[in-house]
């Protein structure tokens, strides 16, 4: 008796080791919902039991076996339903060997374990479930208890039987369920460990990944850096050779050669300044000074500033305004760097004969100003990412100017601190339009101020330097 008692223990504990292994697999795998956990350990619980029938302890002529522990375990920890699931099984299999009392069997020994662990089950939808041994001692009890009295009730033996038998068989059957129940917990722990060294090791993969990631931007940022850095300091080297040589020779050349230098100096000078910029505006230390100012005063200044220019570069401009006079809430120095940054791109994808046209407008309570051509547009696909830093319209080496990429994404921030917001329209090969919106508000108990733009450094030649000569 003793040693298939000692095989009834051995399977309930392989069946747990069994469970806990299925549990690692369908954890690390695709598979995460706890449904088909659950049937799986249910269907494999009624496998044990099967088993667990097929060889008990003989005492008496009387066979007892521990089949009702996997149904049990199964009912209590996952409720009713997986228990029924596992109790299916081995009750068609108990009624196909028929026999004496087979009914009472099925119901006490297969379907009350069912009822008992349903009763004393908490809803839980975890697969990895902490199990309260002496909660789980005292519901097995029950089925022990209720269980022994109809045993006793329906079979007629002395009571030196029954006295002899139930210690013996409650303690085994007891001490599996403990063990059972400490095993369980402890390897519950050690794959919740698992699982969350799992996910630490998967954010660490994605934390390196992005770092990757970060470190290829910056290495593509210092390609382009070195290349924007380099263009312009060859091309003036270049120019001083020039002068050096045809000093004596040309003196009639030294003038375009001159011209070459202090437009690839503004060239590198803008690249600094849009660098120094672009990282004050990363760290919240880049502000502006708002003031009352007349709006249509400014589009119109840094318009005329731009116009000799553009006609040297047989383009046309316009200035259209709905207003004579609008006071707003702005900065006029980076208002004036927003617009000329726009026209700047206006003239590059712009051919010969086509019109730029500036225009300021109100459209819903919102000051609009646009700056549309009819040039080359841009391409759909880029034009969600226009505003990005370092993206340009042309990326091919054969392109007509020159540019780092950072003019617009510097415009939107500077939009964006006023509060406003800048869109665009493009069709290719039909042109672009610039939208800014601003709100119509102002400064309260601020004078208007009649600005004037500084002249210390030429601000037209300065945003206007990636266009070639």
């Amino acid at each position: 008796m003793l040693i298939e008692l000692i095989y009834n223990m051995a399977l309930v504990i392989l069946f747990i080791l069994l469970s806990v292994r299925l549990k690692e697999h369908l954890l690390k795998s695709e598979i995460s919902d706890p449904y088909y956990y659950k049937i799986s350990i249910a269907l494999l619980a009624s496998l044990i039991t099967i088993i667990l029938m097929k060889r008990p302890f003989i005492y008496q002529d009387i066979a007892f076996d521990l089949k009702s522990i996997p149904i049990f375990l199964i009912s209590y920890v996952y409720g009713w339903k997986y228990g029924l699931v596992v109790a299916f099984l081995p009750a068609f299999y108990r009624g196909m060997l028929g026999g004496e009392w087979v009914i009472g069997v099925v119901i006490f020994e297969i379907f009350f374990p069912t009822i008992i662990g349903g009763l004393f089950h908490k809803d839980k939808d975890s697969i990895i479930v902490s199990i309260d041994r002496k909660e789980i001692l005292k519901a097995y009890s029950w089925v022990l208890i209720v269980g022994f009295i109809m045993l006793i009730i329906l079979l007629d033996f002395s009571w030196l039987f029954w006295f002899e038998i139930i210690p013996v068989f409650s303690f085994f059957s007891l001490f599996t369920i403990f063990n059972s129940t400490l095993l369980i917990n402890d390897t519950n722990q050690s794959i919740y460990h698992s699982i969350v060294e799992y996910e630490n090791l998967e954010q660490s993969l994605l934390e390196n990944q992005n770092e990757l990631k970060e470190t290829k931007n910056k290495m593509d940022l210092i390609g382009k850096l070195s290349h924007e850095f380099k263009t312009p300091l060859n091309l003036i080297f270049s120019a001083v050779q020039m002068i050096n040589l045809n000093s004596k020779k040309e003196e009639g050349n030294i003038k375009e050669y001159t011209n070459i230098i202090t437009q690839n100096g503004y060239r590198m000078l803008r690249l600094v300044n849009n660098l120094m910029d672009l990282v004050k505006m990363d760290v919240n230390s880049f502000s502006l000074e708002f003031k009352n100012a007349d709006i249509v005063s400014i589009v119109e200044k840094i318009t005329s500033s731009v116009k000799s220019y553009i006609d040297s570069k047989d383009r046309k401009i316009r200035y259209i305004t709905d207003f004579d006079r609008k006071i707003i809430k702005c900065d006029p120095v980076n208002i004036e760097r927003i617009i000329l940054n726009l026209l700047s791109n206006a003239v590059k994808f712009t051919q010969k004969g086509d019109i730029i046209t500036v225009r300021l407008y109100e459209e819903k309570e919102m000051i609009k100003i646009s700056v549309e051509d009819n040039g080359i547009g841009i391409r759909e696909d880029k034009l969600q990412s226009i505003f990005d830093e370092f993206q340009q319209v042309d990326q091919s080496t054969t392109r007509n100017s020159e540019g780092s990429g950072l003019g617009l994404s510097i415009v939107k921030s500077l939009v964006e601190m006023h509060e406003g917001e800048i869109t665009v329209k493009s069709r290719e090969k039909e042109g672009s339009e610039f939208i800014i919106s601003l709100p119509d508000e102002k400064i309260s108990g601020e004078e208007v101020m009649d600005f004037k733009f500084k002249n210390n450094i030429d601000k037209t030649a300065l945003e206007l330097s990636d266009i070639e000569i």
